[in-house]
């Protein structure tokens, strides 16, 4: 992106690109651990010098200006680090960030971040402890039926591929 200026038959280009314009941190659940940081390079396409403003604060993020963040000449280039901050909440994180310089000199990067809720496994039976009643060893099937109720309590899909009653001798 740039800004353009006219200095006697001279236009002069102010302009800067962005290495990165689209990143993907990817998703991660609540309580993650810090995300590595990714290096974005910021080059100077114009013909005229241009000093770099100071990085944006954008909540959830974190930029960091790199060595030489400051005026670039033409074709020079600097770099800054971003990453999302760690203890976010379970959301979606898509901001639009904007790099900007002297004369009008514009970038934008699309970094994209993604939490979700914590992982929680958790059943629960009703009757929590049913009365089955008692038989004699080599018993017949008995006749009545006893019906629990098993309940998903956590937000997160569970497999009851095998279920296996385990009676306690009385």
């Amino acid at each position: 992106m740039s800004g353009n200026s006219n200095i006697t038959g001279t236009t002069l280009l102010f302009e800067i690109t962005t290495q990165h314009p689209t990143l993907n941190f990817g998703s991660r659940e609540e309580g993650y651990p810090p995300v590595d940081p990714v290096t974005v390079a910021v080059q100077n396409t114009g013909n005229v010098d241009v000093a770099l403003n100071q990085l944006p604060a954008v909540t959830g993020w974190t930029l960091t200006p790199g060595i030489g963040w400051g005026t670039l000449q033409p074709s020079a280039t600097t770099t800054f680090t971003i990453r999302p901050n760690t203890g976010l909440p379970a959301d979606e994180y898509a901001p639009t960030i904007h790099i900007t310089g002297s004369g009008g000199a514009n970038a934008t990067i699309n970094p994209t971040f993604t939490v979700t809720d914590a992982s929680v496994f958790a059943i629960s039976a009703d009757p929590a402890a049913p009365d089955l009643g008692s038989l004699v060893e080599w018993y017949a099937a008995p006749s009545n039926v006893t019906v629990v109720m098993i309940r998903n309590e956590g937000n997160r899909p569970i497999s009851l591929a095998a279920f296996q009653w385990n009676a306690v001798p009385g």
